[in-house]
């Protein structure tokens, strides 16, 4: 680590064994040679953040291929939400590069946004609503690891500071089992007994006050039933992928889109021509 007289802080080549800072690059197409020199300012900002790991899942890494999640958070306001929309959905990851190289958009790796693509199944659905409900069940990519789930909630915690929600990850492999599946988790093959979510949870990410907490099992469990009863909605079904699809709810339409453009200085109609939506 080197720094100059004016508090300014060279990163030399440290990126380079840093596993989590490579997930950032990778994922969120940030390039670290600009990242050479940071100034006093930007080193301020990106060490003001706190990353907790429990010593438990320090080392995690999921055997299961898409481990299915819920998340519950507080909710956050209209415009909140619109920001973070415009950022992190997927409906930007291909088409329009004006969006996708704007130093204002995110992403995702494992913790999706599907609010436009009226290709994918289910449509319309993602951890954060256009109404600024935060939380769904669902599940991410392939076999993530503890780097990943860091890189991806250190980025989004830096850009939306006022986030605050819990994810509870399980041995779930896309869905919940249930007792018509045949399989059997017990040693006993006569036990059919199914794992409650609570008994399945391997792994949990909580995000608060600029802190980034990467929590035991044990400690997952308390925190989500927490947050569950602070913030979960009377509408239970409305975390549910398929919410929005099978009552024929669109959350965000054309002019929502249009907007999530225009706010990047871009003409919504010419990007959107490149846009399959």
């Amino acid at each position: 680590m080197t720094f100059d007289e004016g508090g300014n802080y060279y990163l030399s080549n440290s990126f380079t064994w840093n596993s989590i800072l490579r997930e950032i690059s990778r994922t969120f197409f940030l390039d670290f040679t600009t990242w050479s020199l940071l100034t006093a300012d930007q080193y301020q900002k990106l060490t003001a953040p706190e990353i907790i790991v429990d010593e438990e899942v320090r080392e995690f890494k999921s055997f299961t291929r898409r481990p299915y999640y819920r998340m519950r958070g507080r909710n956050v306001t209209a415009d909140q939400a619109f920001d973070i929309i415009r950022r992190v959905d997927n409906v930007f990851r291909s088409g329009t590069s004006a969006v996708q190289e704007h130093a204002d958009y995110i992403g995702s790796m494992n913790f999706d946004s599907w609010i436009f693509d009226r290709h994918h199944y289910p449509r319309h659905y993602g951890w954060i609503h256009a109404d600024g409900t935060v939380g769904c069940d669902a599940i991410t990519q392939k076999y993530p690891d503890v780097d990943e789930f860091i890189a991806e909630w250190f980025i989004k915690m830096m850009a939306f500071p006022y986030l605050d929600l819990v994810i509870a990850i399980t041995d779930w492999d896309e869905s919940p089992p249930s007792a018509a599946s045949g399989f059997t988790y017990k040693c006993n093959p006569y036990d059919r007994t199914i794992p409650t979510f609570e008994e399945s949870i391997v792994c949990g990410i909580w995000v608060h006050d600029q802190v980034l907490e990467i929590m035991s099992p044990k400690r997952t469990v308390k925190k989500y039933a927490e947050y569950v009863k602070l913030y979960e909605g009377k509408n239970r079904d409305k975390y549910l992928p398929e919410y929005y699809q099978d009552n024929g709810i669109v959350q965000a339409d054309e002019n929502y889109l249009k907007r999530c453009i225009e706010a990047y200085g871009l003409n919504a109609d010419e990007e959107l021509r490149k846009i399959s939506w």
